[in-house]
């Protein structure tokens, strides 16, 4: 047991010195050894955490997109609309992007510079499925508890559609941070977005429930 926890705390180490040289240099221009001198450990025991500086980096952007989507979900309120809800996640995941900034910048410089790499689209698109499922799984329960039924192709589409403008909304936001005047109209942008998709499913929800009865 003892064995394990140094293993892990070893790896936290080094992803916690390595998101620190990322934010510093850039993914780019940081190397293992500068990763490793910063972590306290060798280059070799990097090496027997991680397959590559790509994947170190990719397993920053797991933690970081499962803590944000941990925070956002963890408290529901069953007695809101969703797009109340929703709007009230909004908000949250709005400080939360400024709270990560570096790391989500960090993210997108890595996929721009690396995207004609074959290993590297397929850890993106592993991730955006794993985004995926979440958004599903949570939409799941959301929709459970307020008694809305949808078909598997709505469910899914739907789902696409959610995982789809968080994507966008985070590069925009990021792009958009010290702009007051563009954030705000920004954020009446997404709220709109909330109003009208929520709407959707209540009419599609409608819709199913006399198809079933």
């Amino acid at each position: 047991m003892e064995q394990v926890d140094k293993k892990a705390l070893t790896r936290e180490k080094i992803l916690k010195a390595a998101l620190e040289c990322f934010a510093e240099k850039g993914f780019k221009e940081t190397s293992v050894d500068e990763i490793a001198q910063k972590a306290g450990v060798s280059k070799g025991n990097i090496y027997w955490h991680f397959k590559s500086k790509f994947d170190i980096f990719m397993e920053i952007i797991r933690e970081e997109v499962k803590k944000v989507h941990d925070l956002i979900s963890e408290e529901e309120n069953f007695s809101l609309p969703l797009n109340e809800l929703w709007k009230l996640k909004a908000e949250k995941a709005f400080l939360l992007i400024r709270k990560l900034e570096k790391q989500l910048k960090i993210f997108y410089e890595v996929v721009f510079s690396s995207w004609k790499e074959e290993n590297a689209k397929k850890l993106f698109f592993e991730i955006e499925r794993e985004n995926l499922e979440r958004h599903k799984r949570l939409l799941e329960k959301e929709l459970q508890v307020r008694n809305i039924r949808l078909s598997p192709t709505d469910l899914e589409n739907i789902s696409r559609l959610l995982n789809m403008f968080h994507q966008a909304v985070i590069f925009r936001i990021l792009l958009l941070l010290e702009d007051k005047e563009l954030w705000n109209d920004l954020k009446d942008m997404i709220y709109s977005f909330i109003d009208i998709l929520s709407f959707y499913i209540y009419k599609r929800g409608e819709e199913s429930a006399i198809k079933f009865n």
